[in-house]
C-alpha cells in the first residue's frame, strides 16, 4: 500500500473539499452515495498487527485482485467527430470529383466512382449528414451490382458501412436489418457453410448482445412499450431486450457450428465463440430476474430462480443447462486435442464446468468434475503450484464470466487500472459445500462504512453462489472466511 502525498491546504474551497477527500486520515464519501454506483473489491483480510488493519491506511490504491470476463460486450461507440471546416471541404472535393468522372466517363457507371462514393459516404456520416450518407452508399451498392454482379463481394463494404451510419445515427433496428441483409448476401457468395461467414455470424451474436444491454437498462412500466407483441399484448422494452439473448445463442452456434464442421478444431475464436455463447444461455437462464432487476438479476428476493436455478421449478432451463453444459464440454476437448494447449486453460475450463454444474443445482455432476479438477491440478506440469490454481486468496463468486453488480467490469473500470479506494468493510464469511453463504458477520470497518454500504455488501455477497471450497478434490463447507472488502464511490 502506498500513502498519497500530503495535500496542500489551499484558500479556496473547491481545493479545501478535494485535499480533504485526499487526506489519509479523514477519507469519505458523501452521506447520501449513489449506491449504484458503488464499487466492492474483495481482498485478503490483513492480520491485526499490520498497518492495513486501521483506517490509517486509506485512501488504499489497488489494481484489480482478479481479472473476470467482460460483461457481455460493448455497446456500440459512435465514430469520432473531426474538424467541420475541413470535412466540409473533403465533401466538396468529393462532389467535384464525381461530378468530373461522370462527365469525363462513357458510362453514367463508372466503377471508378465507388471508391469516391464510399468516402464521400464516410465523409457525410462524419458531418452528421446521415441521410445524404445513405443516400450516397445506395448509389455505391446499386454501382456495384452493375459492375460486379448481384453477389459480388464488393458490396459487403457498402452494407457494412451502411451499418456504421445507421449505428451514428441512433437506429439499432435499422442497423441490425442491414446486418442481417448482409449475412444473405455473403451465404449467397461464399455457400451457407463456408468459414468466411464466422465473423460474419459472431457479430450479428454480438450485436444481439448489445442490443439486449442496452435495452435491459430500460423502464418495463407499461407506459414505456415498444412496438412489439407477445400472445396478443404489447411487450415492454426488458421484454423484447431479453429475447435477443436467444438471437445471440443461435449466431454464436451457427459461428461454432461452421468451424467445427470445417474440422479447425484448434481455431482460437471457437473457445471465444463459446465462452460468448456461455454469456447468452446464463443470462436466458435468468430472464425473469433480469425483468424485474437488471442490476441484481441473481438475487433471491427478485428472481423466482434464486441465487441459483432450480431446474424442478423452472424447467424451461433445462435447455440452458444443457446447452451450457455441452459448450463447456467442446471447450474441453479442444484444448485436449490440441497439444500446444495451456495446461492452466484446460484446468480453468474444468473448474468453471464444474461451477456450472454447481449453479444450476447439479451437486452430484459438480463434485465429480471437481475431482477430475483436483487430479489435473495435481499432475505435472501444475502441481507444484495446484493450491494457488485450485483456491485464490479471496472466495471467487460465481459465474466468472459474467460480471458481477459492483464490479469493476460493472461499473466499466479497466481491470489493470489503478483504483482509489475511500473505505473498507471486514467481514467474516460462513458458506455451504454448495458455495452459499450462510452468514456474514460483519468484524471491523473504516469510519465511513455506513449501514447502506453494508447491507449493499451484504446483499452482493448473498446474491451468488461463490465457488466451494475444495478439500482432496470435494467441495466442502467453509467456516469464518476472513475478507475485506474495499469500496469506493464511482462517479
Amino acid at each position: 500500500m502506498r500513502r498519497p502525498a500530503a495535500t496542500t491546504l489551499l484558500t479556496s474551497s473547491v481545493v479545501l473539499l478535494l485535499s480533504l477527500w485526499h487526506s489519509p486520515l479523514t477519507a469519505q464519501v458523501d452521506p447520501t452515495p449513489d449506491l449504484d454506483n458503488i464499487l466492492f473489491e474483495a481482498y485478503p483480510l490483513p492480520a491485526a498487527d499490520t498497518p492495513a488493519a486501521s483506517a490509517a491506511a486509506l485512501p488504499y490504491r489497488s489494481m484489480a485482485p482478479q481479472q473476470p470476463f467482460s460483461f457481455i460486450g460493448e455497446s456500440p461507440q459512435l465514430p469520432a467527430v473531426a474538424d467541420g471546416g475541413a470535412l466540409e471541404a473533403t465533401v466538396a472535393s468529393y462532389e467535384a470529383s464525381l461530378t468530373s468522372l461522370e462527365a469525363d466517363s462513357d458510362s453514367p457507371f463508372s466503377p471508378d466512382q465507388f471508391e469516391q462514393l464510399l468516402d464521400l459516404g464516410a465523409a457525410y456520416q462524419q458531418l452528421g449528414r446521415y441521410d445524404e450518407a445513405l443516400t450516397t452508399l445506395d448509389k455505391a451498392e446499386f454501382l456495384t451490382r452493375i459492375n460486379n454482379g448481384l453477389y459480388g463481394p464488393e458490396q459487403f463494404r457498402v452494407v457494412e458501412q451502411m451499418v456504421e451510419t445507421h449505428i451514428a445515427n441512433g437506429q439499432p433496428m435499422e442497423a441490425q436489418q442491414k446486418q442481417q441483409y448482409l449475412l444473405y448476401r455473403q451465404q449467397q457468395f461464399y455457400g451457407a457453410d463456408n468459414t468466411a461467414l464466422v465473423p460474419a455470424y459472431e457479430r450479428l451474436g454480438d450485436w444481439a448482445m448489445d442490443t439486449f444491454a442496452s435495452g435491459i437498462q430500460q423502464s418495463n412500466s407499461i407506459g414505456f412499450t415498444i412496438n412489439a407483441t407477445r400472445r396478443g399484448r404489447i411487450m415492454t422494452p426488458r421484454e423484447v431486450a431479453v429475447r435477443n439473448l436467444d438471437v445471440a445463442r443461435f449466431r454464436y452456434f451457427q459461428a461454432i457450428r461452421t468451424l467445427v464442421l470445417a474440422g479447425d478444431y484448434h481455431n482460437p475464436q471457437l473457445l471465444v465463440l463459446e465462452e460468448k455463447m456461455l454469456q447468452s444461455l446464463y443470462l436466458a437462464a435468468h430472464r425473469i430476474g433480469l425483468m424485474d432487476n437488471p442490476r441484481f438479476y441473481l438475487d433471491g428476493r427478485t428472481s423466482l430462480t434464486g441465487s441459483r436455478i432450480s431446474l424442478d421449478e423452472f424447467e424451461g432451463n433445462m435447455v440452458a443447462y444443457t446447452e451450457g453444459r455441452n459448450s463447456l464440454r467442446r471447450s474441453l476437448i479442444y484444448q485436449q486435442s490440441n497439444a500446444k494447449s495451456d495446461a492452466v486453460a484446460l484446468l480453468q475450463t474444468q473448474l468453471q464446468l464444474a461451477d456450472w454444474h454447481m449453479l444450476f443445482n447439479r451437486q452430484t455432476e459438480a463434485a465429480a468434475v471437481y475431482a477430475d479438477a483436483w487430479k489435473l491440478a495435481h499432475t505435472p506440469p501444475l502441481d507444484s503450484f495446484a493450491p494457488a490454481l485450485l483456491q485464490s486468496a479471496v472466495p471467487q463468486q460465481l459465474p466468472l464470466f459474467i460480471a458481477l453488480p459492483h464490479s469493476r467490469a460493472a461499473l466499466g473500470i479497466a481491470s489493470d487500472s489503478e483504483q482509489e479506494f475511500e473505505g473498507y468493510i471486514d467481514v467474516k464469511l460462513t458458506m455451504t459445500r454448495r458455495g452459499d453463504v450462510r452468514r456474514m458477520e460483519v468484524i471491523g470497518k473504516s469510519a465511513n462504512a455506513t449501514g447502506q454500504l453494508e447491507r449493499r455488501l451484504r446483499r452482493l455477497v448473498r446474491g451468488a453462489p461463490f465457488r466451494p471450497r475444495l478439500v482432496e478434490g470435494q467441495p466442502v463447507a467453509s467456516d469464518d472466511i476472513g475478507v475485506r472488502y474495499y469500496f469506493a464511490e464511482i462517479r
